[in-house]
């Protein structure tokens, strides 16, 4: 993570924040590592449809000091688990607590966690919980299938 957080010539400045995943996974069991930089936490749908946020206490955010250590997170992924990352946007509401919105959020989610990852991604905008007047951005992440 410290990589991400030095700017380089072609990095924005300040660089954007974005977690970190390897797409080359081996199939079985897998760990994940996210960073907690004060955003959201991650969305953790099992294979059973059972939903959790992978909370972890927030660190630096991504582009300041980089020589400060980072604590990486990690959590268990067993193999067809799927992981939601997703902006504020997804589930603000002034109407409404944070902590309801996230419910409503993993609710709808438990429901959908077998759909292909870009139908869920397209079906969690279509059924946010928040009020829909700021950007939303999702990325979901599913480990392989054991063979």
């Amino acid at each position: 993570m410290t990589a991400l957080s030095t700017p380089s010539p072609t990095t924005p400045s300040p660089p954007p924040a974005w977690p970190a995943s390897n797409p080359k996974a081996p199939p079985g069991p897998c760990a994940g590592a996210p960073q907690a930089t004060g955003h959201l936490p991650p969305l953790l749908i099992t294979p059973g449809g059972r939903p959790k946020y992978l909370y972890a206490d927030p660190g630096i955010p991504l582009g300041v000091d980089a020589d400060q250590p980072r604590a990486d997170h990690t959590h268990p992924l067993s193999a067809g688990s799927t992981v939601v990352f997703f902006t504020d946007g997804l589930i603000e509401h002034p109407q409404h607590p944070i902590d309801t919105s996230l419910d409503a959020l993993a609710r709808t989610a438990a429901t959908l966690g077998d759909l292909s990852l870009n139908e869920l991604c397209k079906a969690l905008v279509d059924h946010h919980p928040s009020d829909g007047h700021d950007d939303m951005a999702i990325l979901a992440l599913r480990t392989p299938l054991a063979t």
